[in-house]
C-alpha cells in the first residue's frame, strides 16, 4: 500500500509532462516571427486598426494564413500611404493573396531557389548578397517583378529552382524586392524561415533584417493568422482530449489524484471518524490504542510519531 504515492506522483508527472509537451507544440507550430523579437522590438496587433495608432512606423507580417479582408487591406495600404514600411516574409499561397489586396507588382513564383556551389553547406541553403552582408536562405521562393518594383536581394546566376523534384532554370533569380506605395515603402522577403530562430543565427541574417526593417520597434501584424498562439493550444488539447491518446491521458490524470489523496496523512478528524467506526462494530475494544495504531499506519516509511 505504501506504493502508492509514488504510484500516483510518476502518473501525475507523466501526465503534465504531455500537457507541457502539447503546450510547446502548438507554441511552436504557430509562432511566426517570434524569433524576431532578437532583433527589434515586436508590437503584436490583432486588429488592423492598431496599425494606425502611430506607435511604430514599421509592420511585419510572417507567413500569412488569411486573405485580407476589405477592411483589413485597406488598413494595410493606408499605413502604407502614410509613409510606413510594411515587410512581408513568405512564399505561400497567402502572400501573394496579400501582395494582390495591396495592388502590388511584386508575385511570388513557384519553385525553391538552389545553388549547388554557393550554399551554406547544402543547395538548399543558398547564400546571397544584401550590402555588405551575407545571407543564408533555407526555402526562398524566386519573385516575379512588375513596373514599379525593384530587386532588393539576387542570388548568384549559377543558382536553380528546384520544381517538384526537378532542378529548371539558371539565375539569378529575386529572393526579396521592395515597392513604393504611396510615401511608404512594401519589402517583400519570399524566405518563409529567414524570421525563424534557425536562420537569424546564421551568417549575417540578424543584421541584414535589422537594416531591413530600419527600425528599433515593429508592429508583428497578428490578425492575418488562423488563431491566436493560445487558441490553438486550446484547439490541438481539445483534439487530443477527444482521441484514444487523450481519453487515456484524462484517466491517468484522475487515477493520479485518486491515488494521491487516498495516500495522504489522514487528518485527526479522520483518524478519529475511523475509530468511532470500528468502535460501533466493536464497542469493547480500547479507543486510544486504536488512535494509536491508526496514526501509526499513517505514517510514511521510516517515521515516526515521536517528537
Amino acid at each position: 500500500m505504501r506504493l502508492r504515492a509514488p504510484l500516483g506522483y510518476i502518473a501525475l508527472g507523466l501526465a503534465l509532462a504531455v500537457v507541457v509537451g502539447l503546450a510547446i507544440g502548438a507554441s511552436w507550430g504557430h509562432q511566426p516571427g517570434s524569433s524576431l523579437a532578437r532583433v527589434v522590438n515586436l508590437v503584436p496587433i490583432p486588429q488592423p486598426g492598431d496599425l494606425l495608432n502611430g506607435r511604430a512606423a514599421v509592420a511585419i507580417v510572417v507567413d500569412p494564413e488569411l486573405r485580407p479582408t476589405a477592411g483589413e487591406a485597406s488598413s494595410l495600404r493606408e499605413f502604407l500611404y502614410m509613409g510606413g514600411r510594411l515587410i512581408v516574409i513568405g512564399s505561400g499561397a497567402g502572400v501573394n493573396e496579400l501582395l494582390r489586396s495591396l495592388n502590388s507588382n511584386i508575385t511570388v513564383a513557384e519553385g525553391v531557389v538552389v545553388n549547388p556551389t554557393i550554399n551554406a553547406g547544402t543547395p538548399l541553403a543558398p547564400l546571397a548578397t544584401f550590402r555588405d552582408f551575407t545571407i543564408v536562405l533555407f526555402n526562398a521562393s524566386p519573385l516575379e517583378l512588375g513596373p514599379g518594383a525593384q530587386p532588393l536581394i539576387e542570388v548568384p546566376p549559377n543558382s536553380r529552382i528546384l520544381v517538384n523534384g526537378t532542378l529548371e532554370g539558371n539565375g539569378p533569380y529575386v529572393v526579396a524586392a521592395y515597392q513604393q506605395v504611396g510615401a511608404g515603402k512594401l519589402i517583400v522577403i519570399s524566405d518563409p524561415y529567414i524570421a525563424s530562430g534557425g536562420l537569424l543565427s546564421q551568417a549575417d541574417n540578424s543584421n541584414a533584417l535589422k537594416l531591413l526593417i530600419n527600425s528599433t520597434d515593429a508592429y508583428l501584424v497578428e490578425f492575418l493568422w488562423l488563431s491566436p498562439p493560445l487558441q490553438v493550444f486550446a484547439q490541438e488539447t481539445l483534439h487530443f482530449v477527444r482521441s484514444l491518446e487523450g481519453q487515456a491521458l484524462v484517466a491517468l490524470l484522475l487515477t493520479a489524484v485518486v491515488v494521491l489523496y487516498h495516500a495522504r496523512p489522514p487528518t485527526a478528524e479522520e483518524v478519529e471518524d475511523e475509530v468511532d467506526a470500528l468502535l460501533r462494530l466493536h464497542p469493547d475494544w480500547d479507543r486510544e490504542k486504536l488512535i494509536e495504531i491508526a496514526k501509526e499506519r499513517s505514517l510514511p516509511d521510516g517515521q515516526s510519531d515521536e517528537g
